[in-house]
């Protein structure tokens, strides 16, 4: 999981993106990108549900808490950025710092050379932008 703060002219928001990452021989990739998929859309769903689940979940503080011990624990912060960390945690943590989630389900084939099979990019159903 990736966060980073972002701001978008008078909109602030926290950026998360989840990515769920394989790496096959050419024989095992379709079976390497339907557990990968599986995966992803289990993790996302996951913290869709706690996060922007209705009705709101009892643990939803909870998860926006850990969500904000991340931000602290992941990112470095420069002495002059606009960015105030410890604001945008509590924002976070009640409720009102608005969270763009999306999600990568990546699979990587390594060999053999001259292989014919190239990248493509696939919507996972069920679950927003992933």
């Amino acid at each position: 999981m990736a966060i980073c703060p972002k701001v978008d002219g008078d909109k602030r928001y926290l950026k998360i993106i989840v990515s769920e990452a394989k790496y096959v021989s050419d024989e095992g990739l379709a079976e390497a990108k339907k557990n990968s998929s599986k995966q992803l859309w289990d993790t996302v769903r996951r913290i869709e549900d706690a996060v922007f689940g209705r009705p709101g979940r009892l643990d939803r503080d909870l998860w926006l808490s850990r969500i904000s011990d991340i931000m602290l624990e992941g990112i470095e912060q420069v002495s002059n950025s606009p960015i105030q960390i410890e604001e945008w945690r509590k924002d976070l943590r009640e409720g009102r710092l608005l969270i763009d989630l999306s999600g990568y389900s990546q699979v990587f084939i390594s060999g053999p050379n001259g292989s014919t099979k190239g990248s493509e990019q696939i919507e996972i159903p069920k679950v927003k932008r992933c």
